[in-house]
């Protein structure tokens, strides 16, 4: 498969924004309808497949926005023995981060903990496994030979907060883990 890692955090991408929809999380993407809030929730979230720039002349980090990234990723490895000589099977470790900027940190940490336990199998999904599918066809392709292993998960906040801290950044999460994709090779 050309692009591998591509498709990786795509699927990885789909993943978590079904399992925060299919928990009844509003999420929705640029460009589309946003849902309607339940009384739980404090507003819409807005999934990002790339994280929000603070930069001069960028628009401002919306409070409840979700974006995922990825990390480098440091070539394939051989699994089996002589799998670099032969059509064996390899794998590719792929580090995703999920950076949550939440209205508030109790938003921030419920988001977190829903996307954990949809990593770990916890809802939704009962596995640690994520279908990879296919993006460069129309519509997407479950890739049936090839597999994504959810491993390393862990949440953090990644700076302390103060009342100097600019606004988005007092509820900023991120949700780390390295997906990791087996296929022949």
């Amino acid at each position: 498969m050309r692009w591998r890692p591509r498709h990786v955090w795509r699927s990885a991408s789909d993943h978590l924004f079904d399992g925060l929809a299919d928990g009844d999380w509003p999420v929705h993407r640029p460009g589309t309808p946003v849902p309607s809030v339940p009384d739980w929730a404090v507003a819409p979230v807005l999934w990002l497949e790339a994280q929000p720039e603070e930069a001069a002349g960028s628009d401002p980090i919306v409070p409840t926005t979700v974006g995922i990234t990825i990390g480098d990723i440091a070539g394939r490895v051989a699994e089996e023995m002589g799998a670099q000589f032969t059509q064996g099977l390899h794998s590719i470790d792929v580090p995703v981060f999920v950076d949550i900027y939440g209205a508030n940190r109790s938003v921030s940490l419920s988001l977190a903990s829903d996307i954990l336990d949809i990593l770990d199998g916890a809802l939704w999904a009962p596995s640690n496994f994520i279908p990879l599918y296919d993006y460069s066809e129309d519509p997407r392709a479950l890739v049936v030979e090839e597999a994504i292993e959810v491993n390393q998960v862990r949440s953090i906040w990644p700076q302390a907060a103060d009342a100097t801290t600019v606004a988005w950044k007092r509820a900023w999460r991120v949700v780390s883990f390295t997906a990791t994709c087996y296929f022949q090779g």
